[in-house]
């Protein structure tokens, strides 16, 4: 395992069950945007990260699509 993929793993958001997430449309989630940026690159697909204010975003190439649940206002 490359020291990438070290950083990758440790950065991996984890569910309720400690397992490493991939809650939305099998994306995998991580704890920062500089994770899932190296992410996309280097497995060449999609990945997303949990922003400090609760939002999800997904990054699709240069496209980072922005959730936030609007449940709580």
């Amino acid at each position: 395992m490359t020291e990438i993929e070290k950083y990758l793993e440790n950065q991996r958001a984890l569910d309720e069950n400690g397992k490493p997430d991939e809650s939305l449309f099998g994306v995998k989630m991580y704890k920062s945007l500089k994770a899932a940026k190296i992410s996309g690159k280097l497995y060449s697909g999609f990945s997303g990260y949990y922003r400090v204010d609760g939002g999800t975003s997904i990054l699709l190439g240069d496209t980072i699509l922005y959730f936030k649940s609007t449940e709580d206002e």
